[in-house]
């Protein structure tokens, strides 16, 4: 409770500024901006070099792991 030109004030929403619609405007821009560049990089091709192709197979996510 605050009290405001000597009468008590007890809505606690009354002291919110423009804070809060900042950091939401954050992070929706955010949001909002990865979903399109995600959306245009992803109509490329995965491609994987013929060196690593023929060493580790064509399996993107398994190049960093030593051959069995």
């Amino acid at each position: 409770m605050k009290i405001v030109n000597g009468v008590p004030v007890d809505k606690p929403f009354s002291e919110i500024g423009w804070e809060p619609l900042s950091d939401l405007g954050t992070f929706l821009g955010g949001l909002i901006s990865s979903l399109f560049i995600t959306k245009r990089f992803m109509g490329f091709k995965p491609w994987t070099p013929h060196i690593w192709r023929n060493r580790f197979g064509n399996t993107p996510g398994l190049g960093p792991l030593p051959p069995s």
